[in-house]
């Protein structure tokens, strides 16, 4: 049963996990928390974060609201690590560290301690 439940397999070529992760910080205050901690501690200044899920074009979204590329990158892995890891599952990921920069990985270490 562990196999089949508790291992989470993360393929980029496969997953997108964005829309994932926006229903998790719709629907679980403690992972936006998280990924806010996470995103201060990065040093952007964050101090909130609203989401929404719609689909409309990209090319109909004005500049300002679109989300910088690796911001994009940290949006989609980071509330499904969170899960992960507060479900107790284990993540299996290949380069993970590849992906995203060295300040995300501390940056997750941070939040997942505070």
């Amino acid at each position: 049963m562990f196999f089949n439940t508790d291992i989470v397999v993360y393929n980029p070529e496969i997953n997108n996990w964005t829309e994932y992760s926006i229903e998790l910080m719709q629907n679980n205050d403690m992972i936006k928390k998280i990924f806010v901690d996470i995103l201060r501690a990065l040093g952007t200044g964050a101090k909130d974060v609203k989401v929404k899920l719609e689909k409309i074009k990209l090319a109909d979204v004005p500049q300002e609201l679109q989300l910088p590329d690796a911001l994009k990158s940290l949006l989609q892995m980071i509330c499904p690590i969170i899960d992960i890891l507060n479900k107790g599952k284990l993540l299996i990921c290949d380069e993970l560290e590849a992906g995203l920069h060295e300040s995300v990985i501390g940056g997750i270490k941070c939040g997942l301690h505070n």
